[in-house]
């Protein structure tokens, strides 16, 4: 759990990540993964691409037949989720959009 302060009163949170199914039919979530708030964050780097890399390494070892494109925020990714995806032989897919 999180905590910022807002007007002197504490607001607590939790932040994750969240894998679903894509695509024509049903919406299905898949797994989630929260982030790991015990650890001190000087300590650990713990972010939105740790996250994401534990989460993809275990729906893929849950659902190994089932999955076999992963798409992903192209804000948020970079070589090391798109070399983790090569480790595990899964495709990866970001789009670029123009603004």
């Amino acid at each position: 759990m999180f905590t910022t302060e807002i007007k002197g009163k504490p607001h607590y949170y939790h932040c994750g990540a969240v894998m679903s199914v894509v695509g024509n039919g049903p919406k299905l979530v898949l797994d989630y993964e929260m982030y790991n708030c015990k650890v001190n964050s000087t300590k650990k780097d713990e972010g939105e691409i740790n996250v994401s890399k534990r989460l993809l390494s275990r729906v893929l070892g849950n659902y190994k037949n089932f999955v076999d494109i992963v798409t992903y925020d192209a804000l948020a990714c970079n070589s090391k989720f798109i070399n983790h995806c090569i480790e595990l032989r899964v495709d990866a897919v970001s789009r670029i959009t123009k603004q």
